[in-house]
This record gives structure tokens, C-alpha cells and sequence, in this order.
């Protein structure tokens, strides 16, 4: 396998949560990393287009705290995308208007 890190679980430790879900419009996103490492965290809709890019490149280990705020995009349901070295996590968030 070329890629075995992206078999282990859960993510290395990596901590990802979102709230208020529903965003009425605007929700945090948590995440903990447990060293510094390459990370995008995206927000997608359900066509898989992405909206919005809340974070990228080298991001630092401990808990980080991001704000989305949705004032600008349409009700309905969005994922957001967390892509590190080690694998892809995400999460689905209403938002509500």
C-alpha cells in the first residue's frame, strides 16, 4: 500500500467537531491535531462544489477553532471537509436562515 496511514484509525488522534449544527448562520469548527501537519478544512455543498476554504496549509498541533459564518449561501445542507496527511474526515451542517 502506498498510502497505509490512511488506514489507521481514528485519523491519529485528530479531533474534528462542528456546532451549532443547525448554523443559523454561523457555526464553529473544532479540531485537534496532534503535531503540526498539511491540513485543508473546506466547506462543500451537496453537489461536492467547494463554497468556501476555511484553513490551508501547515497547521499547528493543540485545538483551533474556526468560524464559518453562512450569511451568504442558501439554506440547505453543506459538509465540511477535513484533509490532513493521514486521511479525510467530515461532517454535515445544516444551515437554517
Amino acid at each position: 500500500f502506498p498510502y497505509p496511514t490512511l488506514f489507521r484509525s481514528p485519523l491519529q488522534g485528530i479531533q474534528f467537531t462542528i456546532g451549532p449544527n443547525p448554523a443559523n448562520p454561523i457555526t464553529w469548527i473544532s479540531y485537534n491535531l496532534p503535531y503540526p501537519q498539511k491540513a485543508e478544512i473546506a466547506v462543500y455543498n451537496l453537489l461536492g462544489q467547494k463554497v468556501e476554504t476555511l484553513a490551508s496549509g501547515l497547521q499547528m498541533p493543540g485545538q483551533q477553532t474556526l468560524i464559518w459564518d453562512a450569511a451568504n449561501y442558501a439554506s440547505g445542507q453543506y459538509f465540511v471537509r477535513m484533509e490532513t496527511e493521514v486521511g479525510v474526515t467530515s461532517d454535515r451542517v445544516v444551515v437554517v436562515k
